[in-house]
Formats: structure tokens, C-alpha cells, sequence
């Protein structure tokens, strides 16, 4: 401030001066900054800086930011510079620091250990929550990539903007625990030779599968049968193992103690049977007259030496069919048995004739069926036959000692060209004879107690020989009513066995025992119980 002082006296004289006033302000305003502060995630209320002035008293300072310090996230320091000026321009600035941060690792929720059988499916997705970020979306690393089956190792990773890292590890187990299974199954052959190996299938719930072969080990054998193994083993793709044994069986076919066999009429028409022995034939069997139209069943008997059918085997039936011009004739040959030969004489005289002289000789009958190779049974035809006819019907019957089990279709030999015999006999039939047994009560082999019997009977006797002994029981008329025993027995071997009646009635009976050739029978008497 100029200040100008003047003075003038009495006499007007006047001096002057100048004086010169400062008014100044060289005091900055004093400033004061809220601290230094730090936030989560972001920018929250930082706080407002003040200041006073000696001269202006209050002033309101303003601020700049700095945020060259952030990242792409917006975390860092930001540097917030206040400034305040007062009226005479004295200026005072200072520097508050913001911190934005996260140091908060995202939150990391996993799916749960999973298991899957033979092939990986969904193993779920992880989910990831970050306090800074929201919803995350995790990613994965697996430890292997499995061909098979095992484990895998799942890494679930979450990173959120600040590179806070969240892991954690899910377990997918990928599993088979079912075995292979291997195809085929126990089988039987018949009269072929087994195979050296043999090839199947197999298959897994998991694994593709495929064929295994097992070459065959004798595993047992007897008289009818031979066994082999094949042992097959595989593993699928997982390391289950299976093993499965597979038997086959070769059954074969064998027939044995083979007997000779004659047709015998029975029943209304047995009196119409003689045996050849009747005629002065060393041989046992007999001619059969049959002299009206109709259809006549003659049991077949295998051994039944002289004529005693007792002595023999009911082997099957021989049906002759006549009408009077036409004679039909058909073996049937009862299970457990085979036809080997058949021959069959049909003519006016009971027996045919060699040299002018009667035979029983089967070469010289009428019809020969050659070899059969054990057939169940036979057909032949005989044309041109009127006035009645004798027949005799000769077999030669083997028993089947051993047989397949597969079912086979009976063998029947026939596709013979019917024979024109051309001849009228002109015969009747003889009142019938009442039938006879012929017994033998001497043999005492065979030991038969009690007799007579009530409620059972035993049989004891040791086998003179190897071989297949049997006891069979009939009637008076030569009906098997029985059998009590067929079984193998070996020479010197002491056997008993007891048999119990059941479905015959109180009278007596014919016992036949027999072992390879030796045919043993006597009289047995059953009284039923009162």
C-alpha cells in the first residue's frame, strides 16, 4: 500500500512523503491427508483430505489419481495426490496411497469320485466361486488316458483375475470285475473220433471277445466211453481271468452176446408152433402153421434152448401180416437189442428141404436179409401164397452193450424186392396142445431162498466167469414177468441180491440164470401174503 503523508503550514507550504505498506501472505496452507488405505476386489470411500490456511482459514483441497498402478484387473495402488492452494497462491500437495487387492483364493467345488464300468462316461464339472470375480469356470488336466480300465486323476484348476489359485483332485475309476465268458458246453459224439482241438467262442461285458482254442487231454475212458478235456483260459482287456473245461465224450456202439433167435406163435394160436427137436432136429426153434388171413404177433426168443422159452430172452416180436395171397413179415426188435441176421422160410411143408431131406439150416430159407449191421428191424414180402403156410422166422440178435445217448432213428433194413412164391398149400390147423416147461431142478449153481417165498427171495451164486450175468423171472406160458439182475460181474466175485415181488400173483415161476453161455432154471414158488 502506498501511503502518501502531507503536511501544509500557516503558509500554505505543503511537504509530502510516501509510505509504503505490505500486506503478504508467504504461509502455504497446511494440509491434511486421510491415510493410506487398502480395499478388496475395489475402490471403496478413500477418505477427504482438509486444510488450513493462516490467512484463508479452511480451505477445500482437490485430488488427482494416479492409476498407472493397476493392472488388467484394477488391482494395484493408485496414487491419489491432494492439492490445495490458498488465495496467495501458496500450495501445498501430498500424496494419499490406495491399495486395491485380492489375496482371496477362488472357492472350488468338486464333482464326487466316480466310478464307471468298462468305458469312461460324465465325470460332472467342477464349479469355482471367487469373492472378487463371481462364478469361475474351473478347467482339468488328467493324469493318463486310459485304454482300458484304471484311474484317473482329475486336476481341477481355478485361477481368479489376481492369480489366486484354487486346485483339487476328483478320482474316476474306470473298472470291469466280471470275467469273460467262454461259450460251449459239455457234448457227446457217436462213433467218431474226437476232436484233436477244439475252438469256441467267448465274450465280455467289456472287451471286444473272440475265439480261444484248447487242445483235448484224455480224461477218462471205460468201456463204452472216452473223455477228453479242453481247458480253456482267457483274459480281457481288464486282466479278469476264465477258465472253463469243456468234456467231450465219444460214445461208441458195441453189441455183443449175440444169440441165435426163432419166431414162436403164442397165445390162441401156440399150438400152432412145433419145435424143431418135436421132428428130430438137433437145433431148438420152431415152424409156425398159420392158416387164416389176419395178423398174428410171434414173440421173438433169443437161446431158448430146447424150445424152452424159459431158457431164452424175449429179444422183440416178428409180425406177419397175410391176406390171404400176400405174406408181409416185420422184425421189431425190442430196445437193448439188434438184429445181425435174419432168415425166413415161408412154404407149405414146415420145414424147407435139402437134397430131398428137411433142414432147419437158415442158409436154405426161403429169404435172406444178408448182413445187417444191427438194425432194429426188417421188412419182407412174400406174394403169391394162398392155402395157409408155415414160417419160420430165424434171427441172430446181439445185445447192445453200449449205445449212444444222442436219440437215433431206429435202423430198419428193408427195400427188398417182394418174392413170388406161387405156391396153395391147402392147409388146416391141429387142435392145440396144452403148452409145457421144460425145468431144470438139478443145477444147484444158483442158490434160491426162501422157496416158496412170501415177501422177498434172494439169489446167491459166485461168477464162474467174466461177463454180464442177468436173472429173469417168467411165467408158465414164457412171459418175462421180471427182470432181477443184469449186471457185470468178474470171475469168483460172490453175489446176492433179493428181489420183491411186485404185480405178479401167487403161483409158480421159472427162474432163468444166465453168465456168457452157462443158462441155469428152476422152479420158483411166490405165495402172496395174508
Amino acid at each position: 500500500i502506498l501511503r502518501t503523508w502531507t503536511v501544509t503550514d500557516c503558509a500554505g507550504n505543503t511537504s509530502s512523503d510516501v509510505q509504503t505498506i505490505t500486506i503478504y501472505d508467504d504461509t502455504a496452507p497446511v494440509l491434511s491427508l486421510p491415510a493410506d488405505i487398502r480395499f478388496e476386489c475395489e475402490m471403496g470411500d478413500a477418505g477427504m483430505a482438509t486444510a488450513e490456511d493462516n490467512c484463508d482459514g479452511m480451505l477445500e483441497p482437490s485430488y488427482s489419481d494416479d492409476l498407472s498402478g493397476l493392472d488388467n484387473c484394477g488391482f494395484g495402488d493408485i496414487l491419489r495426490t491432494w492439492t490445495v492452494t490458498d488465495c496467495a497462491g501458496n500450495t501445498s500437495s501430498d500424496v494419499q496411497t490406495i491399495t486395491i487387492y485380492d489375496d482371496t483364493a477362488p472357492v472350488l467345488t468338486l464333482p464326487a469320485d466316480i466310478r464307471f464300468e468298462c468305458e469312461m462316461g460324465d465325470a460332472g464339472m467342477a464349479t469355482a466361486m471367487d469373492n472378487c470375480d463371481g462364478e469361475l469356470v474351473p478347467t482339468y488336466s488328467d493324469d493318463v488316458v486310459l485304454e482300458h480300465c484304471g484311474v484317473i486323476t482329475r486336476t481341477w484348476t481355478v485361477s481368479d483375475c489376481a492369480g489366486n489359485t484354487t486346485t483339487g483332485v476328483q478320482l474316476i475309476t474306470v473298472y470291469d470285475e466280471t470275467p469273460p465268458t467262454i461259450m460251449g458246453e459239455d457234448y457227446a459224439i457217436c462213433n467218431e473220433e474226437l476232436p484233436p482241438s477244439l475252438t469256441v467262442e467267448w465274450t465280455d461285458n467289456c472287451s471286444e471277445g473272440g475265439t480261444v482254442t484248447a487242445a483235448g487231454v484224455p480224461y477218462s475212458s471205460d468201456e463204452c466211453t472216452t473223455v477228453y478235456a479242453y481247458t480253456f483260459q482267457v483274459v480281457d482287456d481288464c486282466g479278469n481271468p476264465a477258465e472253463k473245461i469243456i468234456y467231450v465224450t465219444k460214445e461208441t456202439t458195441k453189441y455183443g452176446y449175440c444169440e441165435t433167435a426163432i419166431a414162436k406163435l403164442d397165445g390162441d394160436y401156440e399150438s400152432d408152433a412145433r419145435c424143431f427137436r418135436e421132428d428130430g432136429f438137433s437145433r431148438w426153434g420152431w415152424t409156425n402153421l398159420i392158416t387164416e388171413e389176419g395178423q398174428y404177433t410171434l414173440p421173438l426168443y433169443a437161446g431158448a434152448a430146447q424150445c424152452i422159452v424159459a431158457k431164452g430172452t424175449l429179444v422183440g416180436q416178428v409180425v406177419v401180416d397175410y391176406d390171404g395171397s400176400t405174406v408181409n413179415v416185420e422184425y421189431q426188435i425190442d430196445e437193448g437189442y439188434a438184429l445181425s441176421e435174419a432168415h425166413i422160410y415161408v412154404g407149405c411143408e414146415p420145414y424147407p428141404t435139402k437134397n430131398g431131406k428137411p433142414t432147419v439150416a437158415p442158409g436154405q430159407f426161403t429169404f435172406n436179409g444178408g448182413s445187417l449191421e444191427h438194425v432194429n428191424g426188417l421188412t419182407a414180402e412174400f406174394d403169391n401164397v394162398h392155402g395157409g403156410f408155415y414160417i419160420i422166422a430165424h434171427a441172430v440178435t446181439c445185445e447192445v452193450i453200449c449205445s449212444c445217448t444222442q436219440s437215433l432213428d431206429p435202423v430198419i433194413a428193408d427195400g427188398y424186392e417182394p418174392m413170388d412164391l406161387g405156391i396153395d398149400c391147402q392147409l388146416s390147423a391141429d387142435e392145440p396142445d396144452e403148452p409145457t416147461i421144460q425145468i431144470d431142478q438139478k443145477d444147484e449153481s444158483v442158490v434160491v431162498k426162501p422157496n416158496p417165498f412170501h415177501e422177498y427171495v434172494d439169489f446167491v451164486f459166485t461168477a464162474e466167469k467174466d461177463g454180464v450175468a442177468k436173472i429173469e423171472l417168467f411165467n408158465l406160458t414164457g412171459q418175462k414177468v421180471a427182470t432181477i439182475m443184469k449186471q457185470k460181474v468178474v470171475k469168483g466175485q460172490a453175489v446176492q441180491v433179493q428181489y420183491v415181488p411186485h404185480g405178479i400173483v401167487t403161483g409158480t415161476y421159472v427162474y432163468r440164470y444166465m453168465l456168457g453161455g452157462t443158462v441155469i432154471t428152476g422152479q420158483l414158488i411166490y405165495q402172496e401174503s395174508k
